[in-house]
């Protein structure tokens, strides 16, 4: 518990400062889960009167409760005509290596193409493409496959309260990007139905940190507390998130606007984060 009255007049305006960025975070979450409803037909049906007594116990009850869904067959309908066939640079693609004059451009191209499908995005877009037309915005994290020798990406859903990527941006400037943070939760494959402890990963432009959430003794019983964690491999507590001069990298952010309207943000990052 914060006792705001011992703060400083900088440190209580940084103080609100955060709570409008954490309470902006709560309504997009809630806008996310209203949206993941009306997709799966759970939402209000405007019916007249004289509709609502014929339908009946239909509306409250039974197996197959009443809906009026057009939302999923319109993001359905366009979900299916969005796929990544390829990559072109500079008007180069894969088509146009040759190998006895190979083109840099369509080098780039293939090596792209490469990259995407050892991703194996080839056949999970359709997860990414779903999620941005019926979220708003879908987020594919990007990091180095040291054992493979090359960069790779994993798709994320967008936060919903619980689960998944937040952009948090400053509220004075909707173009700067604060930081990011990812929800999750561990999964025990000898337990697959029991849930498992919620981990927290913050993306700064310095450094990323980890946490879980755990209980702490107090006087009045136990209460929530999120605890620094280290994963297998990390080396420190915070992970340094710099260059080879010590300058911080930031939070790299790339957004793709799609035909619906929505966005795709790739995060570059940390996958083990």
């Amino acid at each position: 518990m914060i006792d705001i009255t011992l703060l400083t007049p900088e440190q209580l305006d940084r103080f609100i400062h955060l709570q409008s960025i954490v309470a902006r975070q709560q309504a997009d979450a809630a806008k996310v889960l209203s949206a993941r409803a009306y997709y799966a037909g759970d939402h209000p049906v405007p019916l007249t009167q004289r509709q609502q007594e014929y339908l009946g116990a239909q509306l409250t009850s039974g197996e197959y409760a009443f809906n009026h869904n057009l939302v999923k067959v319109v993001i359905d309908t366009l979900r299916e005509r969005l796929s990544v066939t390829g990559f072109t640079v500079n008007g180069h693609s894969a088509e146009d290596l040759d190998a006895t004059s190979p083109e840099p451009s369509a080098q780039l191209a293939a090596l792209l193409w490469q990259w995407w499908r050892h991703s194996k995005l080839s056949s999970q877009q359709i997860r990414l493409h779903r999620r941005a037309l019926r979220d708003g915005k879908s987020y594919a994290m990007v990091d180095y496959d040291n054992e493979a020798g090359r960069p790779r990406v994993t798709l994320h859903e967008v936060d919903d309260g619980t689960t998944g990527v937040c952009l948090h941006r400053d509220p004075e400037d909707e173009n700067r990007v604060l930081f990011a943070s990812r929800y999750f939760y561990t999964f025990d494959p000898l337990n697959p139905g029991k849930t498992g402890i919620q981990r927290k990963t913050v993306y700064l432009a310095h450094e990323i940190r980890k946490y879980e959430r755990a209980t702490s003794p107090a006087p009045l019983g136990t209460v929530d507390m999120w605890r620094p964690v280290m994963d297998p491999g990390d080396l420190s507590w915070p992970i340094p998130w710099r260059d080879v001069k010590g300058q911080p990298l930031g939070v790299a952010v790339v957004e793709f606007a799609n035909p619906g309207g929505s966005e795709v943000d790739t995060l570059a990052g940390l996958q083990n984060a």
